[in-house]
């Protein structure tokens, strides 16, 4: 009988391995996933510029010598602060025409500020979603024809994607900076004084202030602008969110070449890359994912994601994400600290509108559904997701 004792033991231990192999085997992957997200704090923290430049700023406060001193910076000369233009340089990608709700809030913002707003647009994302040339369609229409003097505009078509010429992402990525960078270069060779370029998404927005303090100030650049980030739209502020890839660089159209020591110089051109340590503290707005329709956000994340990884997202789902703040797909948040952690789990929303963007007020009405309480968009009655 001892055998049989053997045995039994032998099979029990067989099935507890199959019950517990199997289903982790099968989901490595989201266990791996939270194992990580619960374990950052511990391991990890957040990327990024690490010197945090205090931003002293208020209503009706207009950059002068005392200003520019308080921040450890110059005031730049009369002559300086007129002559050097300030640009705003941006590539349009969403999949969708929802994004001109955030360029238009950006460039209202802008208006008295910024002097040349230089725009690249495709007929396909940089991930390879086939897309229309939305802002080339609305350009002359009564939300942007205010800034027709401003905008330097280039469409770029782009190969097919069955093409045996059709790039990469990061490829096509290069290609459109490219782009970009010409059309800032050539302008450039006609300005007496070195431009300031600020590089950035349309999503990210710096304040009009920001802007005219670095206008008037002689600042360190390049320099990064910290943005207070948002989810879904202004009612949910990220805790412990700040992005830092919005910035600022005083534009040189000398050729790259090599110093003394052999060091290639870097040439100026389109990057959200981290290039400085410098970061202007409380610069602006990063609103993530704010849509007007919850089918916008699912087309973009299917061009960021694919098929297979939204194939559980649905209108009506999305739509009850935008009133709780939650994540998408109900993971863990990525967090630095425990406290910012459990913030993000149980979001609380926002009860104030000060501060924002003036134009975002000014026309509350029809940018509710980006304001406190007015997180019920409209959805398609089928369910179906609609492609704009």
């Amino acid at each position: 009988m001892p055998w049989l004792f053997q045995r039994g033991r032998i099979v029990i231990l067989a099935l507890a391995v199959l019950v517990v192999g199997i289903p982790t085997f099968r989901y490595w992957y989201e266990i791996q996933s939270t194992i990580t997200s619960a374990s950052r704090p511990l391991w990890d923290t957040p990327g990024g510029p690490q010197n945090v430049l205090p931003h002293f700023d208020a209503d009706g406060i207009y950059p002068d010598l005392e200003l520019c001193v308080l921040h450890g910076w110059k005031h730049l000369p009369l002559i300086d602060r007129v002559e050097r233009p300030f640009w705003d340089a941006l590539i349009l990608d969403d999949p969708t025409s929802a994004e001109l709700d955030m360029l238009e809030i950006r460039l209202h913002e802008h208006f008295e500020t910024v002097d040349r707003v230089f725009i690249i647009e495709s007929n396909r994302t940089i991930n390879g979603t086939a897309k229309g040339y939305y802002f080339a369609d609305e350009r002359y229409s009564d939300r942007f024809t205010w800034f027709q003097h401003k905008i330097v505009y280039k469409a770029v078509p782009a190969p097919a994607l069955t093409s045996l010429f059709s790039p990469s992402p990061a490829e096509w990525e290069a290609r459109l900076r490219s782009e970009l960078d010409d059309l800032i270069r050539i302008r450039a060779y006609n300005t007496h004084h070195k431009p300031l370029v600020l590089f950035s998404t349309a999503e990210e927005i710096p304040s009009g202030r920001t802007v005219r303090l670095l206008k008037d100030c002689d600042f360190p650049a390049p320099i990064h602008l910290q943005l207070r980030r948002y989810m879904y739209s202004f009612e949910w502020p990220v805790a412990g969110g700040w992005s830092w890839r919005a910035q600022v660089h005083s534009w040189d159209n000398e050729d790259t070449g090599e110093d003394e020591f052999r060091v290639e110089k870097r040439k100026s051109g389109f990057t959200l890359d981290m290039i400085s340590d410098n970061v202007l503290a409380d610069a602006g707005w990063h609103c993530t994912n704010c849509y007007r329709k919850p089918e916008d956000l699912i087309t973009k994340l299917r061009d960021q994601l694919g098929h297979k990884a939204i194939a559980s997202l649905t209108p009506d789902g999305v739509q009850d994400v935008f009133c709780e703040g939650k994540d998408l797909f109900n993971i863990l948040p990525e967090a630095y600290s425990y406290k910012d952690m459990l913030l993000l789990l149980k979001p609380e929303p926002a009860k104030s509108a000060v501060g924002l963007p003036r134009f975002l007020i000014e026309n509350g009405a029809e940018y509710r559904h980006l304001l406190p309480g007015g997180c019920k968009r409209s959805t398609v009655s089928t369910g179906e997701v609609v492609l704009s």
